[in-house]
């Protein structure tokens, strides 16, 4: 009889076993599907730049340095900025009206480095990081000084950082198929590792990339990245109707390239591809395109699309003929002619803003 009753607990232990199994299983099958489904896309609608955008003002720089080049422009919420210069191997550091704040320098935590930046990044208004997309991350608060040095394997081809909810998001270059974006706390310990959508240009990707830390930004309602040929930004955490808005300006890539080859530039330059992912404020985004098509015509210019994730107004896309730098805080950034200083020399370009006006239901 006790035989028969061991019998009976392990059929109904195997019977339990396998029906937690099977909906285990379900389980993920169910949240693979919610995964794999891709956000609606919507076709933005193309706009005049004079419609959306008002020259605000003119921000000339502190003549006590002078800018070799502005390599990219990272704006705080305050309205600082970090000028990256890589013909200088420098990072400037700027108050909002030009006034230079400090020239970053990795000595205090790292003496005798070699650091030649990849890129820099607000994390927000009380820090700044910056990278060599090799190993090597630096930690600076706002007075300048570098307050933690971080080599890490988990850092190497760090292509974007970002934070979000006191987590450093980071997305390394798209070398491969499988990606993924990194986790760290504020002090670079990896926390995590989120598997994003698959590249399906493997072989393109590793030959023609985003603009240097501007594969990835961070907003209030979450995290989004881009590939080089992406239409708009994915979010790293799967939402709920997602929409994604396709520029109407956007020729589309077809394929990958068969084989990796770098001497082999046949293909690689005959659909759009981004420039880079920004942050026009807390709750909008803006996606930059460059080789624009129209109707059969080519557009010169670099091409902008809008998104407002609070659903405000639908998204849209236009098209700027002058030379791009940056955007944060409502503000487009783009850089004007050198400024000619009293004694006959060139000085710092300009930089023009221009202020966002958002659209209107009707228009």
């Amino acid at each position: 009889m006790e035989k028969k009753n061991q019998f009976i607990n392990h059929l109904l232990c195997g019977r339990e076993l396998c029906i937690l199994a099977t909906v285990f299983i379900i389980k993920i099958l169910f949240n693979s599907t919610c995964l794999a489904q891709p956000a609606r896309e919507v076709d933005a609608k193309l706009v005049n730049f004079d419609d959306v955008f008002v020259l605000q003002d003119t921000v000339r720089f502190d003549p006590a340095v002078i800018i070799g080049r502005i390599d990219d422009m990272d704006i705080s919420d305050s309205g600082t900025m970090l000028i990256l210069d890589n013909s200088a191997r420098t990072i400037y550091h700027f108050s909002a009206t030009g006034q230079l704040l400090h020239e970053l320098s990795v000595m205090e935590c790292h003496p005798g480095a070699n650091f030649v930046p990849w890129n820099a990044r607000f994390i927000d208004d009380e820090q700044i990081i910056a990278w060599d997309a090799k190993s090597a991350a630096y930690l600076f608060d706002t007075d300048g000084h570098c307050t933690d040095y971080v080599r890490s394997e988990e850092l190497v081809n760090i292509q974007a950082m970002c934070a979000h909810e006191n987590v450093i998001y980071a997305k390394p270059l798209a070398f491969s198929e499988m990606m993924e974006v990194k986790l760290f706390s504020r002090r670079l310990e990896l926390k995590e590792k989120v598997p994003i959508e698959i590249n399906k240009w493997p072989n393109l990707t590793r030959i023609l990339w985003i603009k240097e830390g501007r594969s990835l930004e961070c907003f209030d309602d979450g995290v989004r990245y881009a590939y080089v040929y992406s239409a708009d930004a994915i979010p790293v955490i799967h939402q709920e109707n997602a929409i994604a808005y396709k520029p109407p300006f956007l020729l589309t890539r077809k394929r990958d390239k068969p084989t990796l080859n770098p001497h082999d530039m046949r293909g690689l330059f005959d659909s759009s591809d981004v420039i880079g992912l920004y942050r026009l404020n807390a709750t909008t985004r803006m996606i930059a395109h460059r080789r624009l098509r129209h109707r059969g015509d080519v557009l010169h210019g670099i091409g902008l699309t809008i998104v407002d994730h609070n659903n405000s107004y639908p998204g849209i896309s236009t098209v700027f003929s002058g030379s791009f730098m940056g955007a944060g805080r409502g503000l487009l950034y783009t850089q004007g002619d050198h400024e000619l200083l009293p004694d006959g020399d060139i000085g710092n370009p300009l930089i023009l803003r221009y202020r966002f006006v958002p659209p209107t239901i009707d228009d």
